[in-house]
């Protein structure tokens, strides 16, 4: 009797053994590509991105006859693995969306404190407000326990101005009833 609850025991490690191979190579592990090494296709390039909203602010271009344009600035976070993880890109996709409001408000505050938009100060906007944005953004997402697991770059994808006639594309659908 004792021999057979040795042989069961010793299935059982063999099956945790091969559940837990088969955990690895089915996908529950993200473990980021080796470093100075040729990669697969799949391990080239960000290992995800998440497209932030667009924001616009009107702001003045000339001290002269209060001349405005709107600024357009969108924003996009590079996610890649620093380390073996268990954690979903969904789960940080989640948090860079829920910063999205946070992120805005930071932005048209620098914005607005930059006065009249010249070209000079144009030219500069970019560094800044991805600087700014940056630091947001570490402040909010430094406070989850697997933030050490992620590289979060945030990247501006788009700054350009416009008319004030114009106005920015909606993020969503809406319906006109007459």
């Amino acid at each position: 009797m004792a021999v057979m609850s040795y042989e069961k025991e010793i299935i059982m490690y063999k099956k945790l053994i091969l559940l837990f191979v088969s955990c690895l190579l089915t996908g529950c592990v993200t473990i980021p590509a080796p470093p100075n090494q040729p990669k697969a296709a799949a391990s080239v390039g960000d290992y995800g991105s998440t497209q932030l909203s667009e924001i616009v602010v009107s702001v003045p271009i000339s001290d002269i006859a209060n001349l405005y344009q709107n600024l357009h600035v969108r924003f996009a976070a590079l996610i890649n693995l620093r380390k073996i993880t268990l954690t979903s890109i969904n789960d940080i996709e989640n948090i860079v969306r829920r910063s999205n409001a946070r992120l805005s408000s930071v932005i048209v505050n620098e914005i607005c404190a930059q006065g009249v938009i010249s070209a000079k100060v144009f030219s500069s906007l970019p560094g800044l407000l991805t600087a700014k944005a940056q630091q947001s953004f570490n402040t909010f997402y430094n406070q989850w326990e697997h933030a050490d697991e992620f590289k979060i770059e945030i990247v501006i994808t788009s700054i350009y101005l416009t008319e004030t006639s114009i106005s920015p594309t909606p993020n969503q659908s809406r319906f006109w009833i007459d």
